[in-house]
């Protein structure tokens, strides 16, 4: 999938790669952070321009902590954090309260999917399809 208003974007699902965990063991200083992660990806990431996606961040305690960090140090680049199992895991872990906001998301239909991406026409022709189909 490609994002409208970012660059780049970097995926990283700390179940699927246990690898990743470790890059955060060190320290959390995002700099430091960002250089392993850039040699990970073997690409730049451009803090203005890129965003990270943080997917199953539960599964990396360290990484979701270093949110707070990033927030302080690194605000200009843009991170998301999700994880199917992150209300549960946050009552037995550390997290940065008040650096992190939170976003309730739901799916979208494929008519709210067409106006999202700016393809008004789309939108307009699917719409317009559907209530004819509707109309008896």
């Amino acid at each position: 999938m490609r994002f409208l208003f970012f660059k780049v974007c970097h995926y990283l699902n700390f179940e699927e790669d246990e690898q990743l965990d470790k890059i955060f063991r060190q320290d959390l200083k995002p700099v430091r952070i960002l250089k392993e992660l850039e040699f990970y990806f073997d690409r730049l990431i451009e803090v203005n321009e890129d965003i990270l996606i943080f997917d199953e961040v539960q599964a990396s305690p360290r990484a979701l902590n270093s949110l707070k960090y990033f927030q302080e140090k690194k605000a200009d680049l843009a991170i998301v954090a999700a994880g199917s199992l992150l209300g549960v895991e946050l009552s037995e872990i550390s997290f940065p309260v008040g650096k992190v906001e939170f976003l309730d998301m739901h799916p979208l239909s494929f008519g709210e999917f067409l106006a999202a991406v700016g393809d008004h026409s789309s939108s307009d022709f699917f719409r317009d399809f559907k209530k004819k189909s509707e109309d008896p």
